[in-house]
């Protein structure tokens, strides 16, 4: 065979690969449980340490019979079960791969019941979850059981792009449509251990969205002591080495402001930022009250210049708009708890107060609040030389190895429901600590919950729920 010949039959081959390859069926999405025996293992036990229910614990056990609960026999006890999603017209195509024996029992009742039939691809069984009427199952099976090669979990992990999201949850008015259209991937990963539950979630969002733009963007600063300022017992804490621009930068009510003279100005404002930011979000009686700080290159001249500038504004802020109800802000400069030149906004609906914000430019911080009290405290904090060293309770999570912290204070969470039942919570319970990276387009996420956490929310919820049964037979 000559040389010419050869490369000919060799180009010939190669094209019909590639068109093979093209049509061959695209696994879009991924969703990857621990082998069953370990699922069923980890889930009960983590429901015994959560929320204890023999009666629910016994369904499931009933659900798991078809895998041969309890033994498994026939099942593999290292190999996880695998569902692919399948792109298909109408709505995505679910196909769950199973490691199991041909004769095993799993084997033959899921061969019987199952319409589409489930399909023998070397040593998997692979079962239709979910088909669209009329899909061409033709080399789906294949498909998936290869896609389901090397796959693990600790218990789940889900590896989806936005797409396949989007059309699963079309018309289930779970969320928005198209909520997941600028998502170029999805990873979540959830893991188990002695202690707790971890979740790990990272969203890759497309070049050119919004999202992508704002993330490649915005700036890094080392902490600056912005979380010291912040109250530290608050309910809910946010600490963010990302700068404090837009939304984060004072009332974050302002950031949402879709009215353009006024929020082009409290933008510029916002642009002055020199730093991250610390946001703190506290139970005051029956209201929740919020404080935040950043550093700033924003003078009082320059707060002072915007209240004269718009002493009275009419706004659209998303979080209050009812229909085409308009709000009203005045600002003006004020002497607020002794602290001069203040920033003091009125927001105001039809005649009816809505809130009064508080900001103020302080040896190069900017601290706002919706809460006197609250507002000068922060500012006192701003005034105090040498104290950027001093320690202080959330100083660890300031200098944590992480772009944005999330804090959740369950002793002031436990204290408020309780006050509800009229229970005095005086108990112990740890934090809950989200942890935040961001990549070039990339967002990253760690949460930790602990098992003893979960467990005081469930006994409170039970409660509630008792209550609520016991209020209706009352009536």
């Amino acid at each position: 065979m000559n040389f010419k010949k050869s490369v000919s039959i060799f180009a010939l081959a190669a094209s019909a690969f590639c068109a093979d390859a093209a049509d061959a069926p695209e696994c879009r999405a991924k969703l990857v449980m621990a082998p069953p025996k370990v699922f069923f293992t980890k889930l009960t036990d983590a429901m015994r340490r959560v929320y204890p229910d023999p009666e629910t614990e016994m369904k499931f056990a009933f659900s798991m019979m078809p895998f041969g609960f309890p033994s498994f026999n026939g099942i593999s006890e290292s190999a996880p079960v695998v569902v692919c999603a399948f792109n298909t017209p109408q709505a995505p195509t679910l196909l769950a791969v199973i490691k199991a024996d041909e004769n095993s029992n799993v084997s033959k009742l899921l061969a019987k019941s199952t319409n589409p039939p489930a399909t023998r691809v070397g040593d998997k069984i692979v079962v239709p979850v979910s088909a669209p009427d009329g899909v061409d199952m033709s080399g789906l099976p294949e498909a998936a059981a290869a896609a389901a090669k090397r796959d693990n979990a600790d218990f789940l992990k889900l590896d989806s792009d936005g797409e396949t999201l989007d059309k699963f949850f079309e018309g289930k008015e779970i969320f928005p449509p198209k909520f997941f259209k600028d998502i170029e991937r999805l990873l979540l990963n959830v893991a188990s251990d002695r202690n707790g539950i971890v979740v790990h979630l990272s969203l890759d969002f497309k070049d050119g969205s919004g999202q992508a733009k704002f993330l490649q963007s915005v700036r890094r600063f080392k902490s600056g002591g912005e979380a010291r300022l912040i109250p530290q017992d608050a309910a809910v804490c946010v600490i963010s080495s990302l700068e404090s621009g837009g939304g984060f930068f004072g009332d974050p009510v302002f950031g949402a402001a879709a009215n353009g003279k006024y929020a082009e100005a409290w933008k510029t404002l916002a642009s002055k930022s020199e730093g991250g930011f610390a946001l703190a979000s506290v139970f005051d009686g029956a209201k929740t009250a919020f404080v935040t700080a950043s550093k700033t290159s924003a003078s009082p001249a320059d707060l002072a210049e915007f209240a004269k500038k718009f002493p009275r504004a009419q706004v659209e802020l998303p979080a209050f708009k009812s229909g085409d109800e308009k709000i009203s802000v005045e600002n003006s400069i004020e002497s607020v708890e002794a602290i001069a030149d203040c920033l003091m906004s009125r927001f105001s609906a039809k005649g009816r107060e809505i809130k009064t914000s508080y900001a103020a430019s302080a040896d190069g911080w900017f601290v706002a609040s919706d809460d006197k009290s609250l507002f000068a405290e922060a500012v006192r904090k701003a005034k105090m030389r040498g104290a950027e060293q001093a320690p202080y309770p959330l100083k660890k999570y300031a200098e944590a190895d992480s772009d944005f912290t999330v804090i959740l204070n369950n002793r002031a969470v436990f204290a408020k429901l309780l006050e509800s039942l009229g229970v005095n919570f005086k108990g112990d319970i740890s934090e809950t600590v989200l942890l935040g990276k961001v990549s070039g387009t990339r967002v990253s996420v760690r949460l930790e919950l602990r098992f003893e956490t979960l467990r005081a929310y469930a006994d409170i919820i039970r409660n509630f729920t008792e209550a609520k049964k016991a209020e209706e037979k009352r009536k």
